[in-house]
């Protein structure tokens, strides 16, 4: 076969995944993160969610009564958003409501995200942001707006998952 004839395969496949992966309702596009304006330009990209999972709120070492919630979103490509959500009450799933980014055992969120292009490690952090969860129709709805640190390469990344979340298990 020749070169041409695999390059169209392949960017017909891609397509196809990268519609299949987002679902447009009512104008909103969903399942789709994107990284934007940074410095390091292999991480400006389109990321689509693999697999969502999270392990439930649990009791956290903090000086006061804090729980932690742990979100795994897996990405194609090759990266990963680990969010915590900190918070005063325990809930047996996810916990739903708008929260700002802080720091640990403080109510709000932390947030990092780890790309890997071409065999690179280095994380991004983040400075400010916002993270959104709600439930409606059996469906969570898990939307994040963060500012990335400039040592980090400066920029942002927005996206948001609609769908089902796997429980894990704690370790």
């Amino acid at each position: 076969m020749s070169k041409s004839f695999f390059l169209s395969v392949l960017s017909f496949s891609l397509i196809i995944i990268l519609f299949a992966g987002c679902s447009k309702e009512g104008g909103e596009v969903y399942n789709i993160f994107s990284v934007e304006g940074c410095s390091i330009e292999e991480y400006n990209a389109d990321y689509l969610p693999e697999t969502v999972s999270y392990i439930p709120s649990r009791l956290w070492k903090c000086e006061n009564v804090m729980y932690r919630t742990n979100i795994q979103i897996s990405l194609y490509p090759s990266a990963a958003i680990i969010l915590e959500v900190y918070n005063t009450s325990a809930v047996t799933t996810i916990p739903e409501g708008t929260f700002t980014m802080g720091a640990s055992c403080n109510e709000g969120f932390t947030a990092g995200f780890y790309p890997n292009p071409g065999g690179k490690t280095q994380g991004l952090s983040f400075s400010a942001g916002s993270l959104t969860i709600e439930k409606r129709d059996g469906d969570y709805y898990i939307a994040v707006n963060l500012s990335i640190e400039q040592e980090s390469g400066g920029g942002n990344l927005i996206g948001n998952f609609k769908g089902v979340p796997s429980e894990m298990t704690s370790r």
